[in-house]
């Protein structure tokens, strides 16, 4: 009992909660000292924040691992759940030793579920060895879990450990440990799409998240019964029905093409629109409804799904009435349409109480999800055409047209060029719908027109080869898998000697430009655009190589004829001024111009 009281005193919740949700949502880690320790604390790294009359307020960054652990504390805490350890040294005793314990890092809890988050930061992206750390974690986990169970025996909490990386890509070992163990792994992807949706959704996001780590998982709870018609459309079996928004919430899970949910692929949804979720809770909660169905897949591993039959139908009628038992498990039902709507229900009061429509398929293949989705959309909200590349790189991927399978493998490319961490490209490639930023700003088809002008595949018709590429395999699987990496390569290597190549393309150019200015109208050209540029109001001398000092006293005779100026202009030979460039000087000083000057300018802000 001692035990499970220090345990709860360790928690947060409530008041308190919000409390340290706010020191860990910022930046800097904030005390208040007097005035004699200021000095101290400076030495430390610490930099007064605000003096006071008694005391100093000091303030100093948050160490990489503390600040990484309190952006996911706050994701969880924002997400709705009801307890967190309040700092760094929750502890939870692992064996029948009580003094035996395990640092968690984070810990959270609900009524239903708890969470126990092991997490690690890199300055730099760089590949995992985190043997030690997984095996350690996998061997005292039945040990934590029996602790809990012992601590709350009247509860039946669903238990997850999940491992929280940022800026590490997992090596090959590391994951299979972590399959081994149960452990599930989110990157910072997988955490930066939980922190957008959960400012979109609010606590509501905490359902996209439970349908994601417990997939499969039983909802004891939940009546699944639900009356329903049964019929067909398409050639496919559909159920149409009426439930309650909070047992939809619990089963469904939307497919939102984002790099977090790329294991999952092919993903199609849109990233949920808070504004617009806003509009449709307000709308609900004012008495308003859809009376538009939505549509889902129910997903049942391939088993056929219960429908029990009523005793009375409609003769000569292909549809049935009848009971349909959806199945009791996280992440069984998919939103193909409507997401909005049923999410505008998940903080409003009326969850419960209220009913809408559905149209249900059951085991649709996720292409075939895709296509119902594009159909529906293309006629409805058009699809962004970058979210729409996104999609058809997975739809158009085993295409029966050759044309279509080497786009979808192109679009498949730049995606992999925007996903994978060892990529140079990484993340700065936007990816269905991730936000746009300074960094994270090229497009997919900004990639494939590149691809386009190569010859890495060859040309093709709809259902031929006509040529082959320098890299094309025969299909798209051995294609990726041989041409991925040298681009990779290619652009690792540009990365690593830009300076070189930047070099070298100045020199080219530098020569170029040499080659064009042996012609002495180009000379002409640029000193006449200066003087009109300029609009030189006062006699001046140029400069010039002796190449170019008769061709330059016929321009200049001639801007005097057609009084074009009207200031003496005075073209002097100089040997000592190379070609392709020039010295204009006036009472007011002097102007250089030309390639050296062009050049100049160029290598200082380039190399």
């Amino acid at each position: 009992e001692e035990t499970k009281q220090n345990i709860l005193n360790s928690l947060v919740s409530g008041k308190s909660l919000t409390t340290v949700l706010s020191a860990k949502a910022k930046e800097f880690m904030f005390e208040s000292v007097q005035n004699e320790l200021v000095t101290k604390y400076e030495t430390d790294g610490w930099e007064v924040y605000k003096r006071y009359k008694t005391s100093i307020r000091m303030q100093r960054r948050k160490p990489m691992d503390m600040a990484f652990e309190d952006d996911v504390w706050a994701l969880f805490a924002r997400m709705g759940f009801s307890f967190l350890n309040k700092d760094r040294n929750f502890r939870l005793p692992y064996s029948n030793d009580e003094k035996l314990t395990q640092q968690i890092d984070i810990f959270v809890a609900d009524e239903e579920t708890i969470l126990i988050i092991e997490c690690k930061v890199a300055g730099n992206p760089k590949q995992s060895n985190f043997k030690e750390t997984i095996e350690a974690i996998g061997g005292k986990k039945e040990g934590l879990i029996t602790t809990i169970q012992q601590l709350f025996p009247d509860t039946k909490y669903k238990i997850k450990f999940i491992f929280a990386t940022k800026n590490y890509y997992l090596s090959e070992q590391d994951n299979a440990r972590l399959n081994n163990y149960g452990i599930i792994h989110f990157d910072e992807e997988t955490l930066k799409y939980y922190q957008e949706l959960t400012k979109h959704l609010g606590t509501s996001a905490k359902y996209q998240l439970l349908g994601s780590i417990f997939e499969g998982q039983t909802i004891p709870e939940l009546d699944n019964r639900i009356p329903a018609i049964k019929g067909k459309m398409g050639g496919y079996t559909y159920y149409s029905f009426s439930i309650e928004p909070e047992k939809l919430l619990k089963i469904g899970y939307v497919l939102h093409r984002n790099k977090a949910n790329r294991k999952l692929m092919p993903t199609y949804q849109r990233l949920i629109k808070k504004s617009r979720l806003k509009s449709v809770q307000d709308f609900v909660d004012n008495g308003g409804f859809f009376p538009n169905s939505i549509i889902i897949n129910i997903d049942t591993n391939g088993k056929s799904v219960r429908f029990d039959s009523a005793g009375n139908q409609v003769e000569k009628s292909i549809s049935r009435i009848g009971i349909l038992h959806l199945p009791k498990k996280y992440r069984s039902a998919y939103i193909i349409d409507g997401q909005h709507r049923l999410y505008g229900y998940a903080n409003s009061p009326y969850k419960a109480t209220n009913c809408i429509p559905v149209v249900a398929f059951i085991n649709l293949e996720r292409t075939q999800q895709v296509k119902l989705f594009m159909q529906i959309n293309e006629n409805q909200k058009a699809v962004p055409k970058n979210l729409r590349n996104t999609l058809n790189s997975d739809l158009l991927w085993n295409s029966e047209n050759r044309t279509e399978q080497i786009k979808a493998l192109k679009l498949q490319i730049a995606l992999s060029l925007g996903e994978e961490m060892q990529s140079p490209l990484y993340d700065r490639i936007i990816i269905g719908e991730n936000i746009k930023s300074a960094t994270r700003c090229i497009t997919i088809d900004t990639i494939k027109v590149g691809l386009d002008r190569g010859n890495f595949f060859g040309t093709f018709d709809k259902d031929s080869i006509k040529t082959d590429g320098t890299f094309y395999k025969g299909n798209n699987d051995a294609t990726l898998e041989r041409l991925f990496p040298f681009i990779v390569g290619c652009f690792d290597y540009i990365k690593n000697n830009k300076k070189n190549i930047l070099a070298m393309g100045i020199s080219i150019a530098e020569k170029v430009l040499r080659r064009n200015f042996e012609d002495e109208e180009s000379m002409d050209l640029l000193i006449l655009d200066v003087i009109k540029e300029y609009e030189l109001k006062e006699n001046f001398v140029i400069r010039v190589n002796p190449i170019y000092k008769e061709s330059l006293d016929k321009q200049i005779l001639e801007l005097k004829e057609n009084n074009l100026i009207n200031k003496d202009v005075f073209i002097l030979s100089d040997e000592s001024v190379d070609k392709g460039n020039a010295l204009i000087e006036s009472l007011n000083g002097k102007l250089v111009i030309g390639i050296d000057d062009v050049i100049g300018k160029i290598k200082e802000e380039l190399l």
